[in-house]
């Protein structure tokens, strides 16, 4: 997905070497500017029932990975997390659950709302977690994940739930994430896969291919569902990515495959750009905000502010 106007707070394409772009899809799908207009208009059809379809999908299976893909993190508690393309929140409340700080962007302002409201409904209801009414809601950033002016070296870690076959420029997104977490800092990124067994692999496309269009005719938007199982094809082969990764400026990348091949996770450690900066609190210093930089955000975390321009980031 293409990137935002660039920040001057931000690397891009001339300023670092590594060609990211997805590779161009042989099916006949979107591609660049169109394929970008195309995932956020997409997503904002398809919010409302997000949630559902996910479940139903997967066979119930994403909450787990979701958890398996916080866990691995493997950051001390009270670390500030980015989840890129946060979608309607089930990862930013995975992160609170595990005692993380999360912040999350997006670039469907369907797949936004859909996030305050569950937060609204949970802190009207109460819920269980932590303190009476459960984990207090994440700072939500309207923004492009090619290029949200946060600080260099400004997040403890990142994540991501099946956001990656959804950008233009994977590269892209991998440095502007090595730029955004600190040294030492973690990745952690959720993907579908396709599994390596053929027995496997047969029952696998009948689901994706027949199964998920269906349900998603029956409860949401039938084009949409039919593009989200299609869309494996822009993903490239995981050494492909590892190397991206390294490329970018991660060490120690792993390739961790569940579900019999049909999820993976890539994890990283950042291991170069700025030394993160602190607050005169002790903490990394939240990105600035001004009504002149275009910032579209909400969140209801008391001292505890945050920044971004409209724009793209996607999950699936």
């Amino acid at each position: 997905m293409a990137a935002a106007p660039s920040s001057a707070r931000w690397p891009n394409e001339r300023t670092k070497g590594l060609v990211g772009t997805l590779r161009p899809p042989a099916s006949g799908l979107p591609a660049g500017d169109e394929k970008r207009r195309a995932v956020r208009e997409m997503f904002d059809t398809i919010a409302g029932r997000y949630d559902l379809l996910n479940r139903v999908n997967s066979l119930g299976m994403d909450r787990g990975w979701r958890r398996r893909c916080v866990s691995a993190l493997e950051l001390p508690a009270g670390s500030l997390v980015l989840d890129v393309a946060c979608g309607t929140g089930d990862l930013c409340d995975e992160l609170a659950r595990q005692r993380y700080r999360p912040v999350g962007l997006d670039l469907s302002p369907g797949m936004l709302a859909q996030a305050r409201a569950r937060t609204a409904h949970r802190v009207d209801a109460g819920a269980p977690g932590r303190g009476e009414r459960g984990p207090a809601p994440a700072p939500l950033v309207l923004a492009d994940a090619l290029g949200a002016p946060f600080r260099p070296a400004y997040f403890d870690g990142a994540v991501s739930a099946f956001a990656l076959r959804n950008v233009v420029d994977l590269g892209q997104l991998f440095r502007q994430l090595a730029y955004a977490v600190r040294p030492g800092g973690r990745v952690s990124l959720l993907e579908l896969s396709r599994p390596e067994s053929a027995v496997l692999r047969f029952g696998h496309g009948l689901w994706c291919n027949y199964a998920v269009p269906l349900v998603g005719s029956l409860f949401s938007d039938a084009p949409a569902y039919r593009y989200l199982p299609k869309s494996l094809a822009y993903l490239p082969p995981p050494e492909e990515v590892v190397g991206m990764l390294e490329g970018a400026g991660f060490a120690a990348v792993q390739h961790v495959l569940l579900a019999g091949g049909t999820c993976q996770i890539y994890l990283a450690t950042a291991g170069r750009h700025l030394a993160p900066r602190t607050s005169r609190r002790g903490g990394p210093e939240m990105p600035e905000m001004s009504a002149s930089n275009g910032s579209n955000v909400s969140g209801s975390n008391t001292g505890t502010p945050n920044a971004g321009t409209e724009g793209k980031a996607a999950r699936s």
